[in-house]
């Protein structure tokens, strides 16, 4: 028999306000982060999500970019601000699709069709009467 267990009353505390709901952990739930289509920057995307706050944003793309889901573009845009440019980001659907529309994409030679050509026929002057 184990004679270190003390027998204590529980006590029911009321759980805090994000722990009520379907989430059920400690913090605040995970935010929907929306991306918008074709190449954007981040703040594209905190345009598009008004909601959320930037730095969530921030932090999703970057793990959305470890998962492989979102590809960081080689290009970038610039801001008209002093610093350094916006970085640019495509959903990786999407950049597939792009890549291999430019892959399929064949070219066709065009002929050109040779004409014959032959010397003006000069026109007869017209002599006054």
């Amino acid at each position: 028999m184990n004679t270190n267990t003390i027998n204590t009353p529980t006590l029911t505390v009321p759980a805090r306000k994000s722990l009520r709901g379907k989430w059920g952990k400690a913090g605040a739930p995970p935010k929907a982060v929306k991306y918008p289509r074709g190449g954007f920057t981040i703040g594209m995307a905190i345009a598009l999500n008004p909601h959320v706050c930037p730095l969530t944003i921030r932090t999703n793309v970057d793990k959305a970019i470890a998962a492989k889901t979102l590809v960081k573009l080689s290009d970038t845009t610039e801001t008209g601000k002093v610093g350094r440019p916006s970085f640019r980001y495509m959903t990786k659907a999407a950049y597939d699709a792009t890549r291999n529309a430019a892959k399929n994409l064949k070219v066709r030679k065009v002929v050109t069709p040779v004409v014959a050509t032959t010397p003006a026929l000069e026109a007869p002057e017209a002599v006054a009467v």
